[in-house]
């Protein structure tokens, strides 16, 4: 942006918008996901508002709020964690694990 280099930030911007619309926005489930897909959907494309301000008036500093809230976002996503198999994944033999014997029979 502050090289004047216009088609490659053109372009750039372009795939964050395709990325943001195309994919993040696009797998939304507004009736499953209730009043979280909602947010999300406005804060999808309040970040596709900001890139296009910023390529239109030429102005770095909102990709840098775009890059905070999308890394606010990742941080969230990141928070929740990957969801735990019902089985100790350390061994073969499918031996529940404790966290499932916890879950289903109180404290062992």
């Amino acid at each position: 942006m502050l090289d004047n280099e216009t088609a490659q930030k053109g372009g750039s911007i372009s795939q964050a918008i395709s990325i943001i619309n195309d994919g993040l926005k696009a797998s939304l489930d507004i009736e499953k996901g209730g009043e979280i897909a909602q947010n999300l959907q406005l804060l999808y494309e309040y970040i596709v508002h900001r890139l296009l301000i910023a390529n239109i008036k030429n102005k770095p500093e909102i990709l840098d709020e775009v890059a905070a809230l999308l890394s606010q976002l990742h941080s969230a996503w990141a928070a929740i964690g990957t969801p735990k198999t019902p089985y100790n994944t350390a061994t073969d033999n499918h031996t529940p694990s404790a966290d499932l014997i916890t879950l289903s029979y109180g404290k062992v």
